[in-house]
């Protein structure tokens, strides 16, 4: 009876140790099938993107070729109601229907409207963050750059039909339809490029042959334009529209090349994120069966190893196996405390690979000049580097509960990877804020009066240390500008200046200047206005001059070295631009230049 018992406990601790392994496995399939699941809620939300699409962009083309009334376009979108719930724009949606549903407005305002729109679909469906380049360069295809391209098309028809109506053309208005032409072109080889990269991109070229085609032969037409109207001798313009308005810009014709431009690379993208649905569903199935099949097989052997024990062991080997098992169950802990720190380390090296790649890539694209990338490159590398943040938060999270209470004095090396994961995502969420583009509210207020006011609040954040001066030299020019936008920037220079001389404010034996001062001051400089922020600090080294425009550039021992790019950011949306002069042992100075006229492309409100 005695040894039954002692059999019967040895085969439960055999059967213990076997489910104990079991856990890592499990485990780990719960987290797979996790970012599966999420993966497919990601490609299904993408889906009814290009769903809602499809319904915006071919309403917008029936408009714009007159093949549909108001009130049929405004059905139309109705049917897309359930799609724009779907993707939490549901009152986006029903403004914009209220917008097209208004009989006093223009086909081109509508036309604008619904094309707007369309980018926020894409945004919002994350279209434009996929990761698969393919989708990515088709995405931007079809809610970008195509739309974008019949906006610009129809502006220029209308703008030639009133140029042949009024049956005379000055050198004004050749300039304006030659500037419109110059703005489809760009905007049709913009589509053009993106779907080239697309096919670059596939592995079934030939179906992109037909698009290329398509949108090629709606160039060329652009660019024969063009060329006929700037070569035209002065007076004979008029007589150039008319024929090239009937013949190579053929209104009908081109509104039904969009159309099956638009149809091809739709089909193209919804067929793509359908097989990847089905493909990420397939995996899902066959991990849920191998982890069905382990806890099968786990289950099948414990019980094995219960019935064996039970039929062999006897007292002396229950004692062996007592022992043997006390000592299995320390190695197999402490081989499995090291796994995980080979995982985490592991983890740790291919982290610290992958920043390192960003940053390189980042520094190309700075040289190169081509800062549009950057919220391309940020989304789909935050991506890449999250994941591998995510398997280390979950791997820390367990370590931690599987040592809790043990004594092996991991806690201070858990505690540092958990802050160290804080503090990468921190920093990817810094660089998507810098690299998303956000709309100015701007409106014309005397910059002056705002100037002291900003001024005033800045001065209470800096160190008592510091001596500031405010010299205001604008008198009642108004200036169009975001308040709150530039607010940031002349923040930002004002917290540069003072941490350069005082640093924190606390230490002075860190001070690197015995009397720091600022001066801000504002200025007339030809058509632009200038507010000067200048310090009395070390100044800026020249080859610290050259990089300090830079993004994630910093002399400092913290900070993501995003202060000057985001300042020079919201000046660029302004028009205006900054000026940086500085010698060692001199200080800085900082030139904020505003156009006093707002860019075309702003939008004023009305004080």
């Amino acid at each position: 009876m005695v040894k039954i018992v002692a059999s019967r406990a040895a085969g439960m601790r055999l059967t213990a140790i076997v489910c104990v392994l079991l856990v890592p496995i499990l485990l780990l399939s719960q987290l797979t099938l996790s970012n599966l699941r999420h993966d497919i809620a990601l490609t299904e939300r993408e889906s009814v993107g290009v769903l809602l699409a499809n319904v915006i962009v071919p309403t917008a083309i029936g408009l714009a070729d007159g093949s549909l009334t108001v009130g049929q376009a405004v059905e139309q979108l109705s049917g897309a109601d359930g799609y724009a719930q779907s993707l939490g724009l549901e009152t986006a949606f029903g403004e914009l229907k209220g917008k097209v549903a208004v009989k006093d407005a223009s086909v081109g305002e509508k036309l604008s409207h619904l094309v707007r729109f369309t980018g926020i679909v894409g945004t919002e469906s994350a279209l434009l963050l996929d990761p698969v380049a393919e989708t990515f360069f088709l995405a931007q295809t079809n809610v970008q750059n195509l739309p974008e391209s019949l906006l610009n098309f129809h502006g220029l028809h209308e703008g030639l039909n009133e140029s042949i109506a009024s049956s005379g053309i000055d050198a004004t208005e050749v300039k304006s339809i030659i500037y419109r032409l110059g703005t489809l072109a760009q905007s049709i080889e913009r589509t053009r490029n993106s779907v080239i990269r697309a096919q670059a991109s596939s592995d079934i070229v030939d179906t992109y042959d037909s698009a290329v085609e398509l949108v090629t032969q709606i160039g060329t037409d652009v660019s024969v334009t063009f060329d006929v109207i700037a070569n035209s001798k002065s007076g004979a313009e008029w007589m150039s529209l008319t024929m090239l308005t009937q013949q190579t810009l053929n209104p009908a014709a081109k509104y039904k090349l969009v159309r099956s431009m638009w149809e091809q690379t739709t089909a193209r993208l919804s067929g793509g994120l359908a097989e990847r649905a089905d493909g990420l569903r397939q995996r899902l199935i066959w991990l849920m069966g191998v982890a069905a099949l382990c806890v099968v097989l786990g289950a099948g052997s414990a019980f094995w190893m219960f019935r064996s024990t039970l039929k062999r062991l006897d007292h002396v080997e229950l004692a062996k196996e007592q022992a043997d098992a006390a000592r299995m169950d320390a190695e197999t802990m402490n081989i499995r405390i090291s796994a995980v720190n080979d995982e985490v380390t592991a983890l740790n090296r291919d982290l610290a690979d992958k920043m390192l790649r960003l940053k390189e890539a980042h520094e190309e694209l700075v040289k190169r000049g081509r800062m549009e990338q950057l919220g391309q490159l940020t989304a789909t590398v935050a991506h890449e580097i999250r994941n591998p943040l995510g398997a280390v938060r979950t791997s820390a999270f367990l370590l931690e509960r599987k040592v809790r209470g043990k004594g092996l004095g991991v806690e201070t090396q858990i505690d540092r990877i958990n802050k160290g994961v804080t503090r990468c995502d921190n920093i990817i969420t810094q660089l998507l804020d810098f690299s998303r583009t956000k709309q100015l509210t701007c409106r014309a207020e005397n910059l002056d009066d705002w100037l002291a006011s900003t001024v005033e609040e800045e001065a209470a954040r800096l160190p008592e240390i510091v001596a500031l001066t405010c010299t205001l030299g604008l008198g009642d020019v108004n200036v169009p500008f975001d308040p709150a936008r530039l607010r940031r920037a002349v923040a930002n220079l004002m917290n540069n200046a003072s941490e350069a001389m005082v640093g924190a404010g606390d230490d002075p034996a860190r001070f690197t200047t015995a009397s720091p001062r600022i001066d801000v001051s504002s200025f007339l400089q030809g058509d632009h206005v200038v507010i000067r922020v200048a310090d009395c600090g070390p100044g800026i080294s020249a080859e610290n001059l050259s990089k300090i425009r830079e993004p994630l550039f910093t002399t400092k021992s913290f900070g993501t070295g995003l202060g000057v790019p985001a300042v020079e950011k919201i000046l660029e949306q302004h028009g205006g631009f900054l000026t940086i002069t500085s010698e060692v042992g001199r200080g800085a100075t900082f030139d904020i230049h505003l156009p006093l006229v707002a860019a075309p492309d702003m939008t004023v409100e009305a004080a």
